[in-house]
Parts: C-alpha cells; structure tokens; sequence
C-alpha cells in the first residue's frame, strides 16, 4: 500500500475507534447510580453529563468519518469497484461477518452478565466499536457479490445509492419531524420503529427510480457537484421523442 494510502487508513481507523478508545475514561466519571448516563442509558432518563454527551458524539462522528476513510482506501484499491474475484469478496464476507459478530457478541454478554449495570455501560460498548469495521467489511463484500448476482431490484438499489446524500437527509428530516415531534408525545415501541424504517427505505427505493427516470442527480448530489466544480451541470433528463 502506498504511504499516503497507509495514512488515510491509520486515520480512519483512530477515528473509528475514537469512541471505544475513550470510553473507559469516560465510564470513570460515571457514578455507581449512574446519573450521568441519563437518557443514554435509561428510558425517560434525564441529560447526558457533558462528558458523556462528548463522548457520545464523538463515537458517532468518529466512527462515521473513519469508516469513510477507509472507504477512500479500499476505492483506491479497487475493493469497492469490484475489481477482485468472487473468491476474494466470499472470504472477505465470511471473514468479516463471522469475526465483527464475534466482537460484537462479546460487547453484548459484558452487559448482559451485569445485568446492565451503568458501571460497564460504555466500556461495554468498546466490543461494539471495535467490531464495526470488520462488519463493514463483511458488508461490502456481500453488496458486491448481490451486485453481480443479476438479482431484478438491483437497479432500484442502485438509484438510492446514486442518490445517497439526498436519501441520508431525506430519513433524518423525516426522523427529526416524525419520531422527533409529530409522534414525540407517542410512546413507540420497537415494532412500530422497526416499521417505520421499513416504510421509509420502501419510499426511497420508489421515489430515488422515479426522480432518476427524469433527473441525472438526486437534488443534493446535483447541488454538492456544482458547489464542488463551480459550474451548473444540466439536471433534467433530455425528453424521448414520442413514437
């Protein structure tokens, strides 16, 4: 791997373990009730102390621009495009999957076995970071291999890829103002949750094929490239002369 290379993946890695690196200083300040945790924690719980917010956003942020990172890595690489054989992508798959489980599994028995008592509360969630990019691995070595497959609602998947920016703003406008503050007063369960997700990314993969169908971009990814090349690329689609 080229020097620069190797940088951009030692950062992306630091970052992704931003979180796991500092949770056990952090669970250090948390005391034996637990209050600092508030809602992170407990249901209904009160804030988060300011350590323990700082430290929640930096796990969140961290791991998301360092699994980004090493995606620029493994573009550069020729991992992403699909630029390996089957064989290659089958045992990233298998490897990462089984190993980043195994990780994770171990963040879950932590907190289990104390009967998910506040003292292991983030150092608990160490396994959970460490195991996140393994599992990414393991991920886009599946989505590549389901791209070769030939499978009919590949292209709608690849339209709500085309349009990931625009999809990723998209779920968290309608999270922030649904779950947020239309249903705030709502006590949701996981079930209802889990069909609310569902019904969203079925709304992406309608709405992402038909703007497409009529439009080169989603709306923010055409804004992002003008913004990006200081020019105003055409957006609608030439229309088809009827027959």
């Amino acid at each position: 791997m080229a020097a620069p290379a190797a940088g951009v993946a030692s950062a992306g890695v630091v970052l992704a373990l931003a979180g796991s690196l500092a949770a056990p200083f952090v669970q250090a300040t948390v005391g034996a009730d637990g209050a600092e945790l508030g809602d992170y924690w407990f249901a209904g719980g009160a804030a988060m102390s300011p350590a323990v917010e700082t430290w929640f956003g930096l796990d969140a942020v961290g791991r998301a621009l360092g699994l980004m990172l090493l995606g620029v890595v493994l573009y550069r690489l020729g991992i992403v495009q699909g630029d390996r054989d089957d064989a290659y992508y089958r045992r990233l798959a298998g490897w990462g999957l089984a190993v980043g489980t195994a990780i994770t599994v171990v963040g879950i028995v932590i907190r289990s076995m104390s009967d998910w008592s506040p003292d292991v509360a983030l150092v608990g969630h160490i396994p959970t970071g460490v195991g996140t990019i393994p599992m990414a691995l393991g991920y886009l070595a599946l989505i590549v291999l389901f791209d070769r497959s030939g499978n009919r609602h590949l292209e709608r998947l690849r339209n709500t890829s085309r349009m990931a920016l625009t999809n990723y703003l998209a779920q968290t406008t309608l999270g922030l103002s649904m779950l947020g503050w239309l249903l705030a007063d709502v006590d949701l369960t996981r079930t209802m949750i889990t069909v609310w997700i569902l019904g969203v990314w079925a709304l992406q993969l309608w709405w992402s094929s038909a703007w497409l169908q009529r439009y080169r971009y989603g709306p923010f990814e055409w804004a992002w490239r003008s913004a990006t090349y200081r020019s105003r690329p055409p957006l609608r689609r030439p229309r088809t002369a009827s027959t």
